[in-house]
């Protein structure tokens, strides 16, 4: 960083406390650098600490420090800094400004770094007044040596200051407005930011300090390196592809869709005049958004194709800053992600385990945010058929039919779930506002919620269950149910957490209150935490992103938030 060294040498007047009038010391520098002054004496150093502290005498606390035209949003946390250095140069070292002995240098350069590559991050570079400091650095550097702009260096120190505590800010918990509609308590920044921030320039460790304050959470650690590799290796553009129809535009299409893989890397010239090469290149992308693995270019593969490079960046940081909010996991969990249709089952942050799941269609969505723990499971259940389904779906059939309840193994309750029986009801007088019944439906292979379920507490009434309606875990997109989470080999499931658990239950246990028609519930001794939440965005340890569509249109509040158009 010449231009930074240059600056620094300018810069290196402080402290040279004498009473007298100060001597310019010469100094011997390599051929195409400039001489600068080592040090200034005293009272020019006083000048800048003046300037700054100028700024923070005329500062109110109900409002944001202004410099120039900028807000400097940590206006908070600049003063106490600040105040806690009497006022000095933060950026520079403050007893001797000679660069060969400066820590500063890289602190400097290191912040300037990170910020201009705020994008990996999912971040964006003038959020931080990036612009300003340039403007300002470059300024300073361009005057002619023994010139000296005291405002401009208080300035752009405070420029800096704000920019890394801001910065800092949004890498730990985010840039939006995080408040949980359901209640969930998010990550704050629980730590003296200027303090850190005094101990990270002190030992010249401005990006490590940056970088230590990401999550620690497995999905934001391998979705950001996975966006750092992917801006290295994409250009981002916000052109749409639009592909012909493959149903009457085979080859076209198929010629669009090889110039899409090779622009996104999954194709190169030769191997895209491969077949199987090409096959194999679709079959890797449809596993990448989440798509049955055909190697064809169905409804689904074609919109995901025409997808641009900016909106896929926006998806991936939309995702990284819902996982900023998050609090640390337990490290063996459970882990449903909604768009993507898959229940992890995590052991030491690694998934050991996935099944396929169905979740809420559009009007019934699942809750994108649970934090619960699964206690126990329950053999051959009841259908205990929630109040909205009862009155808007099997109502009407009962009205014109009065055998629909029998015919469906459904059974009338009243309050306390005491029998009814519905020859006695005047089902001509039942509307969905006055409806006082409630309906549950028995045990058996034809039980909505299948053979066993898994109870986990939440004040949403939501599980996961066996189905009888196997067919729709072969679909790419599994929003169908009710908004609880119907499960692809539930006794598999049921295997794992017995097991893990070191139960006196197995899964033949299971198995036998099954066939003898027994409901049993069946506790577990340390139950198992598990957290529902949705991210249209994953990632793997080879740096392979995963898309998923945005079935819940969640993302796009989000994505406006962040980027404010």
């Amino acid at each position: 960083m010449k231009q930074l060294v240059s600056l620094l040498l300018l810069m290196s007047f402080l402290f040279a406390c004498t009473p007298e009038e100060p001597k310019k010391e010469e100094i011997v520098v390599q051929p195409e650098t400039k001489t600068y002054p080592k040090v200034i004496v005293e009272k020019e150093a006083r000048v800048v600490s003046l300037t700054i502290e100028k700024h923070f005498t005329d500062w109110t606390d109900s409002t944001l420090m202004i410099i120039g035209s900028y807000e400097l949003e940590k206006s908070a946390l600049l003063k106490p800094f600040y105040a806690s250095r009497a006022y000095q140069l933060a950026w520079w070292n403050s007893t001797n400004l000679a660069v060969a002995d400066s820590k500063c240098e890289p602190c400097i350069d290191e912040l300037l770094d990170m910020i201009h590559h705020a994008h990996y991050y999912g971040l964006d570079s003038t959020w931080y007044d990036i612009n300003q400091i340039d403007k300002l650095l470059a300024a300073i550097m361009a005057l002619d040596s023994g010139k000296y702009d005291f405002k401009a260096l208080a300035n752009v120190d405070l420029l800096m200051t704000n920019a890394y505590l801001h910065f800092a800010t949004h890498l730990n918990q985010g840039v939006t407005d995080s408040v949980s509609a359901y209640g969930l308590e998010r990550n704050r920044l629980d730590l003296d930011l200027p303090k850190y921030l005094a101990e990270a320039l002190d030992n010249s460790h401005i990006k490590k300090s940056l970088l230590d304050l990401q999550p620690k959470n497995s999905n934001y650690v391998l979705l950001q390196r996975s966006l750092e590799q992917f801006l290295t290796t994409h250009k981002l553009s916000d052109k749409k592809h639009v592909l012909p129809d493959p149903k009457e535009f085979e080859d076209s299409c198929r010629t669009e869709a090889i110039n899409i893989l090779i622009d996104l890397q999954y194709l190169n010239d030769t191997t895209s005049k491969i077949k199987k090469k090409v096959k194999a290149a679709i079959k890797k992308f449809q596993k990448e958004h989440g798509l049955q693995i055909d190697g064809a270019i169905g409804k689904n593969t074609l919109a995901a194709f025409e997808k641009s490079t900016l909106e896929r960046y926006h998806q991936i940081t939309v995702s990284l800053e819902k996982l900023r909010w998050e609090k640390p996991w337990e490290k063996n969990r459970l882990f449903v992600n909604i768009p993507k249709y898959i229940l992890h089952l995590i052991q030491n942050d690694e998934t050991v385990k996935t099944h396929k799941i169905v979740v809420g269609n559009t009007k019934a969505r699942t809750p994108q945010e649970i934090n619960s723990q699964v206690e126990y499971l329950v053999t051959f259940p009841f259908w205990h058929v929630p109040r909205g389904i009862a009155a808007k779906e099997i109502l009407p059939h009962i009205k014109k039919d009065s055998t629909y309840l029998e015919a469906h193994h459904y059974e009338l309750m009243g309050k306390g779930w005491t029998p009814v029986d519905p020859k006695t009801v005047d089902w001509s007088k039942m509307t969905r506002s006055n409806f006082p019944y409630r309906i549950r439906q028995k045990g058996g292979t034809w039980n909505a919620v299948g053979l066993v379920k898994f109870i986990f507490p939440n004040e949403h009434f939501v599980y996961l269950h066996d189905t009888p309606s196997k067919n729709y875990f072969n679909t790419d997109l599994r929003a169908f149910s009710h908004g609880c989470l119907r499960l692809h080999k539930p006794m598999d499931f049921a295997d794992y957490l017995l097991k893990v658990d070191s139960n006196s239950y197995t899964v033949d246990s299971v198995q036998t209150h099954i066939d003898n028609k027994n409901s049993r519930k069946m506790r577990f001794k340390k139950p198992l935490p598990i957290y529902v939440r949705y991210y249209t965005c994953e990632a793997d340890s080879d740096g392979n992103i995963y898309y998923f569509r945005d079935v819940y249109k969640l993302d796009e509040v989000i994505r406006k938030r962040l980027f404010k158009n």
